[in-house]
């Protein structure tokens, strides 16, 4: 499955173009849409479900609300901001077998299917954009769910928000918060990592757009290249 979430404002702003591009592909995989509020287009048939994340989830909406107040210098400091994500990878892994998480600034440029992400990840847990010195890019992580660490992994990752663990961390994005819990759970039965991308070859942050595989697949359009027709960087 596919899984990811956003809000109206984002939606009328750029996440029609993920579904629009998702359909466009004639993509088979479900994709799963997590929502806080709004009334969306209906894809009747088209194997696309939305979620109410608040209603789905009570914790995200008590994180949401106990923490509203707090005012973020910048966006690495705000926690409100990134943990619909967490919340709904944490729902999304109980839905199936194999999961991608893919940011919904995102738009598909070609055709994928379950034989597609079974290479991505390549026998391990999770596949991700690593960049060492740095933080992970999290804008796609694909998830094995069928390995026994995964029910741990995810119950950490929500723990995080849940307890407000991550306004402990140096910064507050939901990368740091993988970051932080992919080394506590490093021990876990099934646990392994396949890292994505060439970021120590060439040290440029956009990981994704510069990947020659992935670009053949997905432009993560994000920062200010969401209104823009590609990411510049892209291959």
């Amino acid at each position: 499955m596919i899984v990811t979430s956003f809000n109206k404002k984002l939606f009328d702003e750029y996440a029609w173009k993920f579904i629009d591009s998702y359909l466009d592909k004639e993509i088979k995989i479900p994709l799963h849409i997590y929502v806080e509020d709004g009334e969306y287009p209906s894809y009747v048939g088209r194997n696309i479900t939305f979620h109410n994340l608040f209603e789905e989830d009570p914790e995200c909406k008590a994180f949401v609300h106990r923490n509203r107040s707090r005012q973020p210098t910048n966006y690495m400091k705000d926690g409100v901001r990134f943990c619909y994500k967490v919340f709904a990878q944490y729902q999304g892994s109980k839905l199936g077998d194999k999961m991608l998480w893919i940011d919904a600034d995102s738009v598909f440029l070609n055709y994928i299917d379950e034989e597609w992400i079974s290479n991505v990840l390549g026998g391990k847990f999770v596949a991700f954009f690593d960049r060492p010195g740095m933080y992970t890019e999290c804008g796609f992580m694909a998830y094995d769910l069928t390995k026994p660490c995964s029910p741990a992994f995810f119950e950490q990752f929500r723990n995080m928000y849940i307890t407000d663990a991550i306004y402990k961390l140096p910064d507050h994005t939901d990368c740091h918060a993988f970051d932080y819990v992919r080394n506590m759970c490093k021990r876990l039965e099934g646990y392994s990592e396949k890292p994505l991308g060439q970021y120590k070859k060439h040290r440029k942050l956009h990981v994704m757009a510069l990947d020659p595989f992935m670009s053949q697949y997905i432009d993560h359009r994000k920062g200010n290249r969401k209104q823009k027709d590609k990411s510049p960087e892209l291959l």
